[in-house]
């Protein structure tokens, strides 16, 4: 979604028509990446909801899978 930089409210209607043409299917709607803009519109319309924001952490900001962190003593042999 982080190409939406403009959007209004028939960028939310469109999203609400792909949302419910899914939901037919079986399929839910996870928006990811939203734009600041279409975030706030989302929130003031009340379909944060119905169209559920989705937000990733940088790649920098992931913790490692189980707690599990890689420690190096000095004058370890490289494996």
């Amino acid at each position: 979604m982080s190409g939406v930089t403009s959007p209004d409210l028939a960028t939310v209607e469109a999203l609400c028509r792909f949302r419910l043409a899914l939901a037919d299917q079986g399929y839910a709607v996870e928006l990811r990446d939203a734009s600041p803009g279409l975030r706030e519109l989302l929130l003031l319309c009340g379909l944060d909801g119905v169209l559920p924001l989705v937000y990733q952490r940088q790649p920098e900001e992931r913790e490692q899978p189980c707690g599990v962190e890689e420690e190096i003593e000095p004058g370890d042999p490289a494996l």
